[in-house]
């Protein structure tokens, strides 16, 4: 039972410090014709991937990917 309260409370204390961790975010934007950029965000909220996007504007695409 001992055993049991501590892999719970050890299990409590990873969940409650992962929820008030801020994130850092590595993202690649890409265009054709223009080198990749690479930058890092740090977020309180929500996840990496949340900073995807994909714009078409004149035929050309600019695509963004984070991790």
């Amino acid at each position: 039972m001992k055993k049991l309260l501590f892999i719970v409370a050890v299990a409590a204390v990873a969940g409650l410090s992962a929820c008030n961790k801020e994130k850092e975010c590595t993202c690649t934007t890409s265009a054709p014709g223009i080198s990749d950029t690479v930058t890092t965000v740090t977020i309180k909220d929500g996840k990496c991937a949340d900073g995807n996007s994909e714009v078409t504007t004149a035929g050309y695409t600019v695509k963004t990917t984070c991790k």
